[in-house]
């Protein structure tokens, strides 16, 4: 409730954006980026310090878009999913199925 008042969000969506930062900061990926980014810059536009930091900024924005999406769609497909629950688990015993008979044959 206090959330609603402050920030103007359901409380489990400012959760969930913080969990995505988290995730972005502490991700390999974030060093393997910040490892390539200092060729993308050029001393002749300006500081290089400040293309560092635009290029790593734009990255990290891109890569929280990215994530947040991911949580929000996982979240609305887990719903859809739960309803073929019983269909997947036969579809799945008739996979395993299949291929325990194949070991069996071969």
């Amino acid at each position: 409730m206090i959330w609603d008042i402050i920030l103007g969000f359901d409380k489990t969506l400012v959760i969930t954006f913080v969990l995505a930062a988290y995730l972005l900061m502490i991700t390999p990926r974030t060093d393997f980026i910040f490892a390539f980014i200092p060729q993308f810059t050029d001393p002749e536009i300006g500081p290089i310090w400040l293309q560092i930091l635009l290029l790593g900024t734009i990255s990290l924005l891109n890569g929280l878009f990215f994530v947040v999406c991911l949580g929000a769609a996982s979240g609305y497909f887990a719903d859809a999913l739960r309803e073929w629950v019983k269909i997947l688990n036969k579809l799945t015993a008739i996979l395993f199925g299949g291929l325990a008979a194949r070991l069996i044959i071969d």
